[in-house]
């Protein structure tokens, strides 16, 4: 006889795995009667995973756990002990800021949140080509089949973000199977209560390269106002703590818009105490609930470059710019200032090429589609359907991109376009023309 709290409990499981089994498999569908799962508890059931292999587990519904018994999926092999559980009952899918990272943006400022699924953020691809990516949604071979992908392309750099990815059930075992095929992996988590000490140690020991955390005030009022979550600060510097005892470095992301362009000082000077590795500045790309509003105008932008261009010389940490490829263009005419310096045409002839959307990076989403970024929502192709390089090397809209004598404007005429050419995602939220001029740059050539 079921007893009321199983009965919630049921309910429960129903409700979060109607899509399929939470530990992923992708279209394993649900009895549609409580008393038949109910028979099911601790009973052994036998399931085909997407690459129709069998896999042989119990599923628990009091503890909420599954465990598996034996398999004969090859892929999945090496990541589960004979008898190894984890957890199946809980929200698994849901990738976007808003949706699965329990965050509640002020209206205007969630541009965060698009289609960054775990952003297989990031894949990079050889020598001065970067790639983001995410990777599939649900916990089958196709995980492990895109981390294959990635290592052939020999990427220096592979991102995982979202969301929240610490809510993947897979996460461990891509991150461990992605350490094994040489494969340089970060993670950009959510700080919500799912992200705890002792993940972040597992996370080291999986072989994460780095651990990368968003910061966008240097005071809890600013940062959680930002965030729309009371203690999201105080978790982040927790977070921050934690990565130095487990020996993991530390990245900070920030957002940059009229909010706290004032705080910029005081942001480096936390980061500084904070011991981070990089500091990684995002411009504002006015997408989804991002407004024009907090825009900064070609000016700010100029005002900010200052900045970071000024700390850059006294800070330990290293500051790259994300979503601010004209960054590039300010750091090589301060150069060209200095006393004795190469001429401008010198250091543009023997820089190398920026990394932009779709030239160098690549970006994709939980649902295998491939765009040229996280916020240029334009899908070149599926990654279900076909391999991620021929994808990144074929598809016209990336050929595109790559081309720099296809942009248009300013940005055509420029002497820097190679170098930096603008960036394609803020021109296209502007002018719905990936190929646009940059809208926030005041440089005239």
């Amino acid at each position: 006889m079921l007893v009321t709290s199983l009965v919630e409990k049921l309910k429960f499981a129903l409700e979060e795995l109607q899509d399929g089994l939470a530990i992923g498999f992708h279209s394993w569908p649900l009895a549609e009667n409580l008393s038949f799962i109910a028979t099911m508890s601790r009973a052994p059931i036998t399931q085909s995973c997407d690459c129709h292999h069998s896999i042989r587990y119990s599923f628990d519904l009091e503890s909420g756990h599954v465990m598996f018994l034996d398999r004969q999926c090859s892929l999945l092999a090496p990541f589960w002990r004979r008898g190894r559980t984890i957890s199946a009952v809980g929200p698994q899918h849901g990738f976007r800021i808003a949706q699965a990272a329990r965050f509640r943006c002020a209206p205007h400022d969630c541009h965060l949140g698009d289609d960054s699924s775990l952003r297989p953020q990031v894949l990079a691809l050889p020598g001065e080509r970067t790639t983001e990516a995410a990777c599939p949604r649900t916990f089958d071979c196709r995980g492990f089949s895109l981390v294959d992908q990635i290592a052939e392309m020999r990427v220096p750099l592979f991102v995982l973000t979202g969301g929240d990815p610490l809510k993947r059930p897979d996460l461990m075992p891509i991150v461990q199977y992605a350490c094994r095929r040489g494969v340089r992996t970060s993670l950009t988590p959510s700080t919500t209560p799912l992200l705890v000490r002792d993940t972040i140690f597992e996370l080291k020991q999986s072989g994460l390269m780095r651990l990368a955390l968003s910061l966008d005030g240097s005071s809890a009022a600013l940062h959680d106002t930002f965030r729309g979550v009371r203690g999201s600060y105080q978790r982040t510097l927790d977070a921050v703590g934690w990565c130095h005892e487990a020996g993991l470095p530390v990245q900070v992301n920030t957002t940059v818009s009229r909010r706290n362009l004032a705080d910029l000082d005081k942001m480096i000077e936390l980061l500084s105490s904070l011991r981070v590795v990089l500091w990684s500045v995002f411009f504002l790309v006015p997408t989804g609930r991002a407004q024009l509003s907090d825009l900064l105008s070609a000016e700010e932008h100029e005002q900010v470059f200052a900045k970071l261009y000024a700390a850059s010389k006294r800070v330990k940490f290293h500051i790259k710019t994300t979503e601010g490829q004209h960054y590039r263009r300010y750091v090589l005419q301060q150069k060209a200032r200095v006393p004795n310096a190469r001429s401008q045409e010198d250091l543009i002839a023997n820089s190398p090429k920026g990394v932009n959307d779709g030239k160098g990076f690549v970006f994709v989403s939980h649902t295998g589609e491939v765009y040229p970024s996280g916020f240029l929502p334009l899908a070149a192709g599926n990654v279900l359907y076909e391999p991620l390089a021929q994808i990144y090397q074929e598809s016209s809209l990336f050929r595109s991109l790559r081309d720099s004598s296809q942009l248009k404007g300013k940005c055509g005429r420029c002497d820097f376009r190679d170098v930096c050419g603008g960036y394609r995602a803020r021109a296209y939220a502007i002018s719905h023309d990936p190929l646009a001029q940059e809208p926030c740059c005041a440089y005239t050539p």
